[in-house]
């Protein structure tokens, strides 16, 4: 078999070419730092490249989703702290008011006190996290969850429902309560006492200092801790 000078020549043009393309993509691949630098040199190695971007974009969705959940829980959190806070203050202007040594001028600024805390547990009812939305509204977050009514009242306006957010594959946090269970609605535990407004009440009120009575009652108290 005999070649041809002008084949030959082109044969070792297309080998030179060939090292040619090599060479440049292998510069390519050095500067850049890639050896997968379009999908037609390597159409396998790009459906994977492809897979792993979408999973590392849902991701860093997720961690944003769960850095926005923390951040919102967190507000929930240091809502409730305060909410202890008052509550306590309060259980001590409840305690002066009802002693008998308070004179009924102390007693109407100590019933200004409850008034204040009033108005401030509304304020920590209503709190907002970093989006906006209100935390203890249950689903309805673009609602303010509690208002006070002219004739005094508090009404809630959101509802019983939780929302939550996606922070990983079949991972899910909640970003919002329902202020049912922990400002209203809450019950009296066994043994314990609940308290309610008569419908015909105008908003007077008055405390009556009382106690144990014999000992049977004693007993009982004990048994549940109170």
């Amino acid at each position: 078999m005999q070649i041809s000078t002008n084949e030959f020549l082109l044969g070792s043009l297309n080998d030179m070419l060939n090292q040619q393309s090599n060479v440049n993509t292998l510069n390519r691949e050095i500067a850049t730092g890639q050896t997968l630098l379009d999908a037609s040199t390597d159409p396998g190695g790009a459906a994977k490249t492809l897979n792993t971007a979408n999973t590392i974009s849902q991701y860093n969705y997720d961690l944003s989703n769960a850095q926005a959940a923390a951040a919102s829980l967190q507000n929930g959190v240091s809502a409730l702290q305060q909410v202890t806070t008052l509550l306590d203050s309060l259980q001590q202007t409840a305690l002066q008011a009802a002693d008998t040594t308070t004179t009924p001028g102390n007693r109407a600024s100590l019933v200004q006190t409850a008034q204040g805390a009033l108005q401030q547990l509304v304020q920590l009812a209503n709190i907002q996290g970093p989006n906006g939305g209100y935390l203890f509204g249950g689903t309805r977050t673009d609602v303010v969850p509690y208002s006070v009514l002219p004739n005094g009242q508090v009404a809630f306006n959101g509802d019983a429902g939780t929302n939550s957010i996606l922070i990983g594959p079949s991972l899910s946090v909640p970003s919002s309560v329902s202020g049912t269970g922990v400002f209203s609605d809450i019950p009296a535990g066994s043994n314990g006492i609940a308290l309610a407004a008569a419908t015909t009440n105008t908003g007077q009120a008055y405390a009556v200092v009382s106690g144990i009575t014999n000992v049977s009652q004693l007993a009982s108290a004990r048994l549940v801790g109170t």
